[in-house]
């Protein structure tokens, strides 16, 4: 269908309504489970459906493209951390931070090595933090890598939801079962997404991360 069309309101079909003041976190695999259910059919067996134009049946087959929503969001429906040490998404254990003691935050100061070599900006000291940038941007990894990385993975579903109580800091990494130096720790969970038998295979699957877009058939 072409995007002038696609958008329009009579062409959104509404496939999931998540209830509750509180995001399901890992659990929202519960919920997606269904629509990748009804995903793999259609990529499979498809469905058999009426052409009007040429006045006869023909078997339609859809696949999930993309998505379309915010960081947070994004960080729920790809099973991936957006915040704290290792919140880029490409970069992922090598993510350039700063802690900031008396604002208790990190910061990003490392944005420009994303810029072509010999870019002007590159070299803006006092633009950004004083230091000429020399640095390259991690390659995007594949979908294979992806599921190389996550295929031992241990989901943990089910975690009662805690409310009005808050873990110390020093109590968040106790359940972490890999060290923030490896490529698994930024992971909360391996995606139900790779469940679509294209998703594994898919150039890179996450390569919109930052932007991540989902195009529901």
């Amino acid at each position: 269908m072409a995007p002038t069309m696609c958008m329009k309101a009579k062409n959104i079909m509404l496939t999931l309504l998540i209830h509750g003041p509180k995001e399901p976190s890992n659990n929202i695999d519960v919920y997606l489970a269904p629509l990748i259910d009804d995903l793999k059919d259609l990529w499979s067996d498809g469905i058999q459906v009426y052409d009007s134009f040429f006045k006869e049946n023909f078997t339609l087959r859809a696949m999930l493209l993309w998505s379309i929503n915010d960081y947070p969001t994004l960080g729920t429906l790809a099973s991936c951390k957006v915040k704290g040490k290792q919140t880029c998404n490409v970069c992922g254990k090598d993510t350039p931070f700063r802690w900031l003691k008396f604002n208790r935050k990190h910061v990003y100061l490392s944005n420009r090595k994303r810029l072509r070599p010999g870019h002007s900006y590159r070299r803006r000291k006092g633009w950004f933090d004083n230091t000429v940038e020399e640095g390259k941007t991690s390659r995007i990894q594949t979908g294979e890598e992806l599921f190389e990385t996550l295929k031992d993975f241990k989901n943990d579903f089910g975690r009662p939801l805690e409310r009005n109580i808050k873990r110390k800091r020093s109590n968040l990494c106790e359940d972490d079962e890999y060290g923030e130096d490896t490529h698994q720790w930024r992971w909360k969970k391996r995606s139900i997404l790779f469940k679509l038998p294209y998703w594994q295979v898919n150039t890179s699957p996450f390569e919109f991360y930052l932007e991540f877009n989902l195009d529901w058939p």
